[in-house]
């Protein structure tokens, strides 16, 4: 019969083994973890306003005829629709940029190179 109970007895413990949650206890580290960042760490917002900055300095009707592309280490790339439009925004590169650079100075915007779109 000590077998059968040893036996009985190693089968229960292999049970309650099994039913521990070791999950909830990581779940639960997770979720204090997600809570401090978004608590402590203050979300990176960058360049968010480029492109409204962009639109106020070129304009309505240009901004409907360009499109930012990227905006990479100072260099802000724009596809702009061919013919006058393009005319327009060469001329007005430096303007354009010192306005940007007044409204968003966390941009770091030197230089602009528009792309043409076809």
């Amino acid at each position: 019969m000590a077998m059968d109970e040893d036996a009985l007895l190693a089968k229960v413990n292999r049970t309650i083994k099994r039913q521990r949650p070791a999950a909830v206890r990581f779940a639960t580290l997770a979720g204090e973890f997600q809570r401090f960042i978004k608590k402590c760490a203050k979300p990176a917002k960058r360049n968010t306003t480029v492109p409204q900055a962009f639109a106020d300095a070129v304009g309505e009707t240009m901004a409907q005829n360009c499109k930012i592309e990227s905006l990479v280490r100072g260099t802000l790339k724009i596809k702009v629709a061919s013919g006058p439009y393009m005319f327009a925004m060469q001329m007005q590169l430096g303007d354009i940029i010192e306005k940007i650079q007044a409204q968003c100075p966390s941009s770091n915007i030197r230089e602009i190179k528009l792309l043409c779109s076809k």
